[in-house]
């Protein structure tokens, strides 16, 4: 399948197929509903792709809006209304999908570079984007048909994936080659590099504790990196673990004592 595969992981030793979607793109990046009866998938040439899971082990296609570029990332608003996505070349793209069967653009921002990743602030109002070679870029989408520039940080690497903390003030993200970064964005119009950990492999994706503390890096080639961001000016690290295949995603169960790992030709390792 080159789209959607729903897993039980119930029992994590055993982990057995429930359903696939086979889209018509080579899916990226998923979100689910608030209620987990639909997924959101960034669907690579194909765009965005909305599927009904409802009956898990028949998905069906809802929706979709097909982009000019590579959808490589998406966030989907509390509401459910609005779906952000990253675009490679095409940059940062605002879709209305109020009504999912028939998803409408509302706004876009043409990024300098490759938008890679999107993360938004809680409020709705802010977009951070994570743009290649052109680092980290930052939008007030307060009003989404016409997204404005705040500020940017031009990192040495290939920005790729992004998390924002908890208070909003920091972003960690991944520059591939160089690593991990820690990005001070608490004015955003002069966002500041605050510390770093240079990953051995290419990092990909980031997710981060629920207490700030640790960092957890896709590091691709390389596999699981775990870091201490306790003292964010000097990020340690703590563990790794190699897989066989390339890790490109991350994902914390909700007690964050296991984590989920995309890992290419090695399928999912938990």
């Amino acid at each position: 399948s080159n789209g959607l595969v729903l897993i039980d992981i119930s029992t994590p030793a055993t982990p057995s197929l429930i359903g696939t979607y086979d889209s018509s793109g080579a899916a990226y990046k998923v979100s689910l509903s608030s209620d987990e009866n639909t997924v959101y998938m960034a669907d690579y040439y194909s765009g965005l792709v909305i599927i009904d899971i409802s009956t898990p082990a028949t998905p069906g296609l809802i929706g979709g809006y097909s982009t000019s570029g590579i959808s490589y990332s998406l966030e989907v608003s509390s509401d459910n209304n609005t779906v952000y996505i990253a675009d490679d070349s095409n940059g940062f793209l605002i879709v209305d999908i109020t009504t999912p069967g028939s998803p409408k653009l509302i706004g876009s921002y043409d990024t300098m570079g490759r938008a890679r990743g999107v993360e938004i602030s809680d409020d709705g109002n802010t977009a951070y984007i994570s743009d290649g070679s052109d680092g980290l870029i930052i939008l007030d989408i307060t009003n989404p048909a016409t997204p404005n520039l705040i500020g940017t940080y031009d990192t040495s690497g290939n920005a790729y994936g992004l998390e924002l903390s908890i208070d909003g003030n920091t972003v960690y993200l991944t520059d591939n080659s160089d690593g991990l970064l820690i990005i001070d964005i608490s004015t955003p119009a002069t966002p500041s590099l605050i510390g770093s950990y240079n990953t051995t492999g290419s990092a990909k994706e980031v997710e981060i504790s629920s207490d700030g503390n640790t960092a957890y890096v896709s590091d691709h080639g390389d596999g699981l990196v775990i870091i201490d961001i306790t003292t964010p000016a000097t990020p340690s690290l703590i563990g790794t673990y190699d897989t066989t295949g390339f890790v490109s995603e991350v994902e914390l169960s909700s007690d964050e004592n296991t984590a989920y790992l995309s890992d290419g030709s090695g399928g999912l390792i938990i």
